[in-house]
């Protein structure tokens, strides 16, 4: 460093020290005003380097000038660029459900790895803590127990009616057994963040006993084996109610083997007891009953007895004689009718056919209003059909008529009114067979 000049004249002592830094050396009789390094402090942090300064003196103009170490530092010439980053991705964890994913780097700031821990979803079911007592008692708070320590071999599952969640859910587990099935449904038994370690049930009942539930249940299929104070999760796969019975008892009983496209039969009168047909030929049937035809009755037997028109057959073995016979038949009934509309219905007797031509007997009567009701009882002549009488209204009555039916030729043919009440455009049809041959 270049010693300092005082450019004024000054008396120095005999003796001259400083402080804060600097050291005064006489020597030859100059006195020399120089840097004391050993007292200086050395700055390795500048905590503010917007304020703490550099001063400069230029020796040709003895200027001292200020510089702020930012500005130096603002003003210093890029270097050379550096190694581009990298981030790789590392290790990926499952960690517990409900806890928050994170991600921390085991590389270096300038090529991370980063390794990231992603919550699993929360298991589905009723959480409860597994007790190693095989008593069918009540568990504790939140408490689950099974029959047996095998899975395999569980009949039984007793569960507070509390779960690991402080819920009372006894009311819902009570529902689980309400099917009207015979199986009342499956409850899974699993450990939590494991399907591999569980077990299946198939559930006859729930027993509830207000402060603590217990299951019958069957040995369906698992695997594995649980720890005291594991985490449970209780699932329930309800069967649906029973389907209605069909109309029959389910009693109804048969032979012990049959032939394919056998005809099956009743045997006896009970209506539960099947057998297997053995008529062989054509078949006939009388009220439901099978039994065997009889060739010249049930049908035609070419050479022997022709079977009569009665029984379904021609009456001849030729055919101008099959003819006439079908002919005659086909003429012998005939189905015919009389029809009428009575405009406004009064409470009143009207003739409706005067001396009809012909005799017959009358099979059913139907009526119908346009709006309105009343009732009307058809007679021949003054005798009234025996059936019921026809109820008029707007939805079409229909009366067969079984007894005091028949007329002759010469009869009147009369209806009744009575009962009228708003009764308006009242149609009628008669119905009847006659002989024409």
């Amino acid at each position: 460093m270049t010693a300092l000049k005082l450019r004024a004249k000054v008396n120095f002592p005999a003796t001259v020290t400083a402080e804060g830094g600097f050291q005064v050396i006489k020597e030859n009789g100059v006195w020399t005003v120089s840097p004391k390094w050993d007292d200086l402090s050395l700055v390795t942090v500048l905590a503010s380097p917007e304020t703490k300064q550099l001063w400069v003196f230029e020796p040709s103009t003895s200027v001292y000038s200020r510089l702020t170490v930012q500005s130096l530092i603002d003003n210093l010439p890029d270097g050379p660029a550096g190694t581009a980053a990298t981030i790789t991705a590392g290790t990926t964890t499952t960690g517990a459900a409900g806890a928050s994913a994170t991600a921390s780097n085991s590389g270096t700031s300038s090529d991370a790895v980063l390794d990231f821990t992603i919550p699993r979803g929360a298991d589905a079911g009723i959480r409860y803590a597994f007790e190693s007592s095989t008593s069918m008692a009540e568990p504790a708070s939140g408490g689950l127990r099974l029959n047996n320590a095998t899975l395999a071999s569980v009949t039984a599952i007793a569960v507070n009616a509390t779960n690991s969640d402080a819920v009372d859910v006894s009311d819902f587990i009570a529902t689980w057994d309400d099917s009207t099935n015979t199986v009342k449904g499956y409850v899974e038994v699993r450990k939590e963040g494991s399907g591999a370690v569980l077990g299946l049930y198939q559930l006859t009942s729930v027993t509830d006993n207000t402060t603590w539930l217990q299951f019958a249940v069957t040995y369906v299929s698992g695997a594995g084996s649980f720890t005291a104070a594991d985490s449970l999760y209780l699932t329930p796969y309800r069967s649906g109610n029973k389907g209605a019975d069909g109309a029959g008892t389910g009693d109804v009983t048969g032979p012990a083997s049959s032939v394919d496209s056998e005809i099956a039969l009743f045997s006896s009168t009970t209506g539960k007891v099947i057998k297997r047909a053995s008529t062989t030929g054509l078949l006939k049937a009388a009220s439901g009953v099978l039994s065997a035809a009889t060739a010249g009755t049930d049908y035609y037997n070419p050479g022997g007895t022709d079977v009569a028109v009665a029984d379904g057959g021609t009456g001849s073995s030729t055919a101008s004689g099959a003819r006439t016979n079908l002919s005659a038949a086909a003429l012998s009934q005939t189905g015919e009718f009389v029809s009428g509309y009575i405009k406004s219905p009064a409470a009143q007797t009207y003739l409706l056919v005067v001396e009809i031509p012909h005799g017959g007997t009358i099979t059913s009567v139907s009526t119908k209003s346009e709006s309105g009701t009343c009732t009307a009882t058809f007679k021949v002549n003054s005798t009234a059909l025996g059936g019921t009488a026809n109820s008029v209204s707007s939805a079409q009555n229909d009366q067969a008529q079984a007894s005091s039916n028949t007329f002759v030729a010469g009869d009147d043919i009369n209806v009744t009114i009575s009962s009228v009440s708003s009764c308006v455009g009242m149609s009628f049809t008669i119905n009847y067979t006659r002989t024409l041959l």
